[in-house]
């Protein structure tokens, strides 16, 4: 029996944010225990003294999702974000533990484009926005979904990551919208 699509989805997902992280040169831990979040960010310093690296500076968590349901509308990606995962961003932004992203990877409708390669090149289709859910309030019915705006310039780059990074370590991550 295939892995199913929506275990196929989350592979393609992590595959897209570790390439990122790669590029940003920022360590990368990946947890899919279902615990919360899904994974971590920290920067990494050379100890010239030591002859190794470490991490350094804050950690900002990730929860990370795929879809081919979000779509385009104006200037956002419109994502249906199930409300008990909504909840879990309302708390963890209460209780000031590490700040959460949610990273959201786009793909096609037809799992068909979703991935090309060839010795050239690895593809993969459409990409990944990022979207900080600020403190609020909780959504009752958990059964349900919360609609959520992500600005379409919210592209998840090695640039924007380290832009998100430079805003927990300067403790304006939830003020920097």
């Amino acid at each position: 029996m295939p892995l199913s699509l929506e275990h196929s989805k989350e592979l393609l997902s992590i595959a897209y944010v570790y390439a990122v992280a790669g590029m940003a040169r920022v360590n990368m831990g990946c947890d899919l225990r279902d615990y919360g979040v899904d994974g971590n960010f920290t920067r990494i310093t050379h100890l010239p003294h030591r002859r190794r690296h470490i991490n350094d500076g804050p950690r900002m968590n990730f929860q990370l999702k795929a879809t081919t349901k979000a779509f385009l509308e104006g200037d956002s990606l419109v994502y249906d974000l199930e409300s008990k995962t909504y909840n879990d961003f309302v708390h963890w932004a209460r209780e000031q533990s590490a700040p959460t992203i949610l990273l959201v990877l786009c793909l096609p409708p037809n799992l068909q484009e979703w991935i090309e390669h060839s010795e050239e090149r690895l593809l993969l289709r459409r990409c990944c926005y990022y979207h900080k859910l600020q403190p609020s309030t909780e959504v009752a019915n958990e059964d349900s979904t919360k609609r959520i705006f992500i600005p379409n310039q919210q592209l998840f780059t090695a640039e924007a990551l380290h832009g998100l990074i430079d805003q927990v370590k300067n403790g304006v991550f939830y003020e920097a919208q």
